[in-house]
């Protein structure tokens, strides 16, 4: 068993595929991790009785764009568990995770699984433009599949994403 800790943050937990994919990676990482907190920043969270038991779920609902306290109280979880991974669903959840953490001195690694290739509107693709702008190299992206893979490091620029979870066994020595 690895000693390390996830949270893991994403925007809602409906049952999506997204939702889906997370809740399979944390159910299978149950046994190479100390611990896992999933945070949900909404009150629509019906695929949360999928996690195994044992992984911590925590909803922090946000009651408009502007409600910072969900925020605030994740900084504090993030201070507190001082995670070595934060898993974060879709850009947004990773754009919020990047202001979170910054002046933290303890940097955790940050990941964001991306489940959407192309944008829905101009909105959503100057916004994923932005959030891709504050990825280091020291984060990761996972894709869903090589053509998102080359499709997302095209648009937006960003070096070879990973096209697969796996690559997430590799912090996890057994």
């Amino acid at each position: 068993m690895s000693h390390k800790t996830i949270i893991y943050i994403a925007p809602a937990f409906p049952v999506g595929g997204a939702e889906k994919f997370l809740i399979l990676l944390a159910n299978t990482l149950m046994k190479d991790v100390r611990s896992q907190i999933v945070v949900s920043l909404s009150e629509d969270n019906k695929a949360q009785d999928e996690f195994n038991k044992e992984i911590r779920f925590l909803p922090l609902p946000r009651t408009g764009k502007f409600d910072f306290a969900p925020l605030r109280s994740l900084r504090r979880l993030i201070r507190t568990e001082k995670p070595d991974i934060i898993f974060c669903l879709n850009f947004f959840s990773f754009f919020l995770t990047k202001l979170i953490i910054s002046g933290l001195k303890q940097k955790p690694f940050v990941i964001v699984s991306y489940h959407s290739t192309i944008p829905k509107n101009k909105k959503e693709n100057n916004l994923n433009k932005l959030y891709s702008t504050l990825l280091t190299q020291k984060d990761l992206i996972i894709t869903v599949s090589e053509n998102q893979a080359k499709y997302t490091a095209l648009k937006y620029h960003i070096p070879a994403a990973a096209t697969s979870f796996d690559i997430l066994r590799s912090f996890f020595p057994h």
